[in-house]
């Protein structure tokens, strides 16, 4: 009887999903190393808060911006609805990088982050997955 081989998982850097950022840039680094220290005054959800408004522009660099807009509505979607595992999945998906720096018992204060930004920037009329300064 021959083993049952299980394919192997790809990361971001294998190119495998064109729907993922690859990069973390060295502020948003900097955020996760002071909210791990406890320096941030609301931790982690001081990074998703931070984070939303550079979705748009921390595009992954094979997906056009139409498409990227259609991703980006995908999560506005999620935070409208205040729906935490799905703003945990939406940047499981899209910027894993950046959750392996979260540690996984921070995930849920990160995502109330984003839903926090996100919808006082819905109320402003800047994520919708169209419109936003940082999309260039």
């Amino acid at each position: 009887m021959m083993a049952r081989k299980t394919p192997e998982r790809a990361g971001p850097q294998d190119a495998a999903d064109d729907w993922v950022f690859t990069g973390i840039p060295a502020y948003v680094k900097g955020w996760c190393c002071k909210a791990r220290e406890g320096t941030m005054q609301r931790g982690f959800s001081d990074v998703g808060y931070l984070f939303v408004p550079h979705v748009c522009a921390f595009r992954p660099a094979m997906i056009s911006r139409r498409v990227w807009r259609k991703r980006v509505q995908t999560l506005a979607e999620q935070v409208e609805t205040r729906n935490q595992s799905g703003v945990r999945g939406w940047f499981h998906s899209h910027y894993p990088l950046l959750m392996t720096l979260i540690p996984k018992r921070r995930h849920r204060e990160f995502a109330q982050g984003v839903i926090e930004r996100g919808t006082e920037a819905q109320s402003a009329g800047t994520i919708s997955g169209g419109s936003t300064s940082a999309e260039g």
